[in-house]
């Protein structure tokens, strides 16, 4: 038990500590960039469709297959 409570006052310390030198750089990789936000978006739509595509061609396929097989 001792060793978690250590662990976990080792992690505070950890969270704490700032070093000068790379806080800018530290700064930097938490903002949010709007453009990156945007683009993960257009890049889920993309993978949207084409997933509701392969879907789609394969309902109409299996469709078309139950068509043809109870026309003969």
């Amino acid at each position: 038990m001792r060793a978690k409570v250590n662990q976990v006052e080792f992690d505070k310390d950890q969270l704490n500590y700032r070093d000068k030198r790379f806080e800018s750089s530290f700064i930097k990789e938490r903002r949010l960039d709007l453009n990156d936000l945007i683009k993960r978006v257009k890049d889920e739509e993309k993978k949207s469709k084409k997933n509701n595509f392969y879907i789609f061609s394969a309902i109409l396929s299996v469709g078309v297959i139950a068509v043809i097989l109870l026309n003969f």
